[in-house]
């Protein structure tokens, strides 16, 4: 994996300015090595991580085993897509 990926993974706010610094190039090559990355299918998007204690909420996590069979002329597919809509 290339550094600007590494520096990508470890914080996705960098901008391409204070990328070219850590790596010693410039912004423009570094704005044009993202977008090819981001053409090529390499970099899918970008995330934000959440600190969900520091959320003034209360949210309650489970883990939920579901036994399921086939459906016919569906398979799984249909039920996946089902199970899907829910968040």
């Amino acid at each position: 994996m290339d550094e600007l990926l590494k520096l990508l993974r470890e914080d996705a706010s960098l901008t391409p300015a204070q990328i070219g610094g850590r790596l010693n190039l410039p912004e423009a090559e570094v704005e044009a090595k993202i977008k090819e990355h981001e053409s090529n299918g390499v970099i899918l998007g970008y995330r934000v991580v959440i600190n969900e204690e520091k959320l003034d909420v209360e949210l309650v996590r489970a883990v939920i085993e579901v036994k399921i069979t086939p459906e016919r002329e569906g398979g799984f597919d249909r039920l996946a897509t089902r199970i899907a809509r829910f968040d």
